[in-house]
């Protein structure tokens, strides 16, 4: 296999902070493309494309980019865990290698693989993430702690000691250190806040802030003050409970005010609250309020 070597490296399907990470930090050192089986990644994880510039592929178009060798990270190297039909592309691909790396304890004693010769395994569970196997693999990419903060809870659970040891390995400054785990807690502050709203969350990037709606199926004071307190790490957030109350919060310097005054409503700068009727138009008006104030 030639040295430019066409290298698809990929993470499990609905991919998490860890399983991005570690894919694109592999396609960054391997001058690899990474492939997603979703159409789209989740708004809180695109952005750790956007700043690697590393190219996506999905399905047809990745296979038919022909990758002379497979990296599979943070799952099982089979279509059912990552999506991309491994086995009938290494059916039809005798020289194609695949290399796996993961931290789950399952993968041990795992049943053979169905090529599992053509198969380099990597697999360590006392390790807290798979961005932590790959640190401990000489991998130094800054982007490995997301993965690190990702599967520990920011760093509050799953071996946090651990991993933190691995992040100040990596010499990153503060400034990205306070960056990237900001970025994190925004993804999880999203999974728990999807959970709760089902279908009924909307979050945007505006190109500078971080927006998000939630609207409740009840109303309940206690309930949207909890999610209020999930979504701290949000730059605009707008909660609407059943009976039509919404309330507003942003940890920017713009006075909400002055928007909550347009749907009978008021308050303080960044705490206020309104009236919500047509719940779509308040969406749209409520953004283009966040884009006049030059997001």
């Amino acid at each position: 296999m030639s040295s430019e070597a066409r290298v698809l490296v990929m993470g499990h399907v609905a991919p998490d902070g860890d399983s991005v990470s570690s894919a694109l930090a592999i396609a960054r050192k391997e001058n690899g493309v990474l492939y997603v089986h979703e159409p789209h990644l989740n708004p809180t994880l695109s952005w750790l494309v956007e700043e690697t510039g590393i190219k996506v592929l999905h399905d047809k178009e990745a296979v038919s980019w022909k990758p002379e060798k497979l990296i599979v990270v943070d799952c099982a190297p089979t279509k059912l865990r990552a999506g991309f039909p491994i086995e009938t592309y290494l059916a039809v691909n005798p020289d194609v290698t695949v290399r796996n790396i993961d931290h789950h304890a399952d993968r041990v004693g795992e049943e053979p693989l169905l090529f599992e010769s053509r198969v380099e395994k990597i697999i360590d569970p006392k390790a807290s993430s798979t961005a932590e196997v790959l640190i401990n693999q000489g991998f130094m990419d800054d982007i490995l702690l997301v993965g690190l903060a990702t599967d520990t809870g920011n760093f509050e659970y799953s071996h946090p000691n651990q991993a933190m040891s691995c992040a100040l390995a990596l010499h990153i400054s503060d400034e990205r250190i306070q960056y990237i785990r900001d970025k994190v807690r925004i993804t999880l502050d999203y999974k728990q806040l999807q959970e709760m709203f089902g279908t009924e969350l909307r979050y945007y990037y505006s190109g500078h802030y971080h927006v998000l709606f939630g609207r409740m199926r009840v109303t309940n004071t206690d309930i949207m003050l909890r999610l209020i307190e999930l979504s701290r790490g949000f730059d605009f957030v707008a909660i609407t409970q059943g009976n039509g109350r919404a309330s507003l919060r942003t940890r920017t310097n713009t006075d909400l005010s002055v928007f909550a005054r347009r749907f009978g409503g008021g308050g303080h700068a960044r705490a206020s609250g309104c009236i919500v009727g047509d719940y779509d138009k308040f969406v749209e008006a409520y953004s283009d309020f966040i884009w006049s104030c030059g997001a």
